[in-house]
């Protein structure tokens, strides 16, 4: 078991830790994580890569607070059931560029909505009247591929402030 002593406020130690492959993940109180590396290994990208009886490199993370934002609207298929009060629509928003990323996930009852305070990046926007967080294998590529015509996509820049209209996804059986 990994244990965690700290020395100061910048400095954590993880150790005891054994070989194997480790999704590094970072949370922040205020800002976002901008880049995650250990040595050359882009822990955004990849995972952390522990070798027997080696040591890895220290990771360095550095945070920024120029968050994107988007107003979110749908775009309803003119066959299927308009919005009710007490159905939410699940929106999934998937960065691309970030694999080991969590995805954004949240509901809404409003054909607009606001997103504000997303890390700049390349994403996928999906809508569903079903919850899409834990039945989409998002870290797929071939279930990503096929997701694109489902969505909508959308690189944001730091500070930018965009529209994106989401197609609502058809139900199963649909």
């Amino acid at each position: 078991v990994p244990t965690i002593p700290r020395s100061g406020d910048d400095d954590i130690r993880v150790m005891n830790l054994s070989e194997g492959l480790f999704r590094v993940d970072v949370t922040a109180r205020v800002g976002y994580v901008a880049s995650l590396t250990s040595g050359t290994t882009d822990l955004l990208r990849e995972p952390l890569r522990v070798l027997p009886g080696s040591e890895p490199r220290p990771i360095e993370i550095t945070l920024r607070d120029d968050y994107a934002s988007l107003n979110g609207s749908l775009l309803l298929d003119p066959t299927t059931q308009p919005l009710t009060d007490n159905q939410p629509v699940f929106i999934l928003c998937i960065q691309l560029d970030r694999p080991q990323a969590q995805p954004i996930n949240f509901a809404t009852q409003q054909m607009q909505f606001p997103m504000p305070n997303l890390p700049p990046g390349h994403y996928l926007l999906l809508a569903s009247r079903q919850q899409l967080v834990q039945t989409i294998e998002y870290r797929d590529e071939d279930v990503l591929r096929g997701l694109f015509s489902k969505g909508a996509t959308i690189t944001l820049s730091p500070n930018q402030k965009a529209d994106i209209q989401i197609p609502l996804m058809p139900e199963e059986g649909n």
